[in-house]
């Protein structure tokens, strides 16, 4: 007998190509306190980001048909990496895309390995690795005015213990980003 497929399986076996990305993706507290970095900041204008859709893009894929989404779930499971630390202290503007961001001034040598050797994982599902350099960020707002970069009084301390596949809907829908599935860090 076959079952009727649940959760992220169910979203996966949706007809067409979905829009897909590895993230890490923080809990409401770390959320909140991104949020609160944003809204103390000088007036930027912009498009803020949805609270619900604050994240740090690992390896963006672009639109992934349904016949390569078993090999995605298995290459993120062969991940081995062990949980860590990230401190978010560094406030940033990006001109040419009108980003404002906040992310880690440091990147752990572990969170270097994740994307690494998901990328690597990655590569056996037809999937070329990032040849830009990795700089994590948490996007606060889009088509900001300039913003000046700062480093923050006090950073947030997110320990990061998991991955996530998201799905992102080009619709108008806010929030814009669905967690399809987690994977825990550890060895």
């Amino acid at each position: 007998m076959l079952r009727e497929p649940t959760g992220w399986q169910k979203i996966l076996s949706e007809p067409g190509s979905q829009r897909l990305f590895f993230a890490l993706w923080p809990d409401a507290q770390i959320r909140e306190q991104l949020a609160g970095i944003r809204d103390r900041l000088p007036a930027h204008g912009g498009c803020p980001t949805h609270i619900q859709d604050l994240h740090i893009t690992l390896n963006f894929l672009g639109q992934v048909g349904p016949d390569r989404y078993d090999c995605l779930v298995e290459a993120a499971g062969r991940v081995r990496t062990p949980p860590f630390s990230l401190l978010i202290d560094s406030v940033g503007y990006w001109r040419r895309p009108q980003l404002l961001w906040s992310g880690p001034s440091r990147v752990p040598a572990e969170l270097e390995g994740l994307v690494r050797t998901l990328g690597n994982e990655l590569k056996g599902c037809g999937f070329k690795p990032e040849t830009r350099t990795f700089r994590p960020h948490v996007t606060l707002a889009r088509k900001t005015g300039t913003a000046t970069a700062c480093q923050l009084e006090k950073g947030i301390a997110w320990d990061v213990k998991a991955f996530s596949l998201i799905t992102s809907d080009s619709g108008k829908k806010v929030p814009r980003y669905r967690v399809l599935k987690n994977w825990p860090l550890g060895l």
